[in-house]
């Protein structure tokens, strides 16, 4: 009777120690993202996001430097609120056929690039439109 007592007391002390994922985080192969988030873009010391205006003019395509929209992959790091950094590529790639999407760990095509599935779910937990 006693060695139950004492595995149902590690069980209950165990399972505080846990916590369950949040419903708003992104999960995808592996990565996990939890909001708030932001990305810190290379090149750039303010992130621009999809509809901000910059030197009179509209960025629309999405979260980059208006400097590379007209080809070239974008970099950034997602740290989210837990404080976990996640290598970000928007592929902008010359006569890529999947332009503007986005891709976790690695470069687009590269060994470890994971593309993003479910966009909307992924810049609904960046805060992006």
């Amino acid at each position: 009777m006693k060695s139950f007592a004492l595995l149902f007391l590690s069980a209950g002390l165990l399972t505080g120690c846990v916590s369950p994922p949040s419903s708003k985080d992104f999960v995808q192969s592996g990565i996990r993202i939890t909001p708030p988030a932001h990305v810190d873009w290379v090149g750039s010391s303010v992130p621009l996001l999809a509809d901000d205006e910059v030197a009179g003019s509209t960025v629309t395509h999405g979260p980059y430097a208006p400097a590379m929209a007209d080809g070239g992959t974008v970099e950034g790091t997602i740290i989210d609120a837990k404080g976990r950094k996640i290598p970000l590529f928007v592929d902008h790639r010359l006569e890529t056929r999947t332009s503007g999407a986005y891709y976790l760990r690695a470069y687009p095509g590269r060994w470890g690039s994971i593309r993003v599935r479910n966009e909307a779910e992924f810049k609904k937990t960046l805060g992006w439109k």
